[in-house]
């Protein structure tokens, strides 16, 4: 229930005007919710199902491969970021030389 009631914000926010009014930083803390969200219900369902658990562990396996994949992917991203950002340092400290 407590994943259900996460989600009608999101649903809610996803309309365009929406999105606007809340701006992009507060839109995507919002919406960073889901990672939250999908293990519960997997959860869920595993609670839910009493003879044969093997259909919610690949589904538990399937939201775990995505979210490493986001976490791995973000990683990156905030590597490449701390790259460029020594990168663009070093050519201003060469350019004061």
């Amino acid at each position: 229930m407590a994943a259900f009631a996460m989600l009608i914000p999101l649903a809610v926010t996803s309309a365009d005007k929406l999105r606007r009014k809340l701006g992009p930083r507060r839109w995507k803390r919002l919406h960073q919710l889901i990672y939250l969200i999908a293990p519960m219900g997997v959860v869920h369902y595993y609670l839910l199902v009493k003879a044969d658990h093997r259909p919610p562990l690949v589904y538990g396996v399937i939201v775990l491969a995505l979210l490493a994949y986001r976490f791995a992917n973000r990683m990156l991203d905030q590597k490449k970021a701390a790259e460029r950002k020594a990168a663009k340092a070093a050519k201003a400290q060469g350019a004061r030389a």
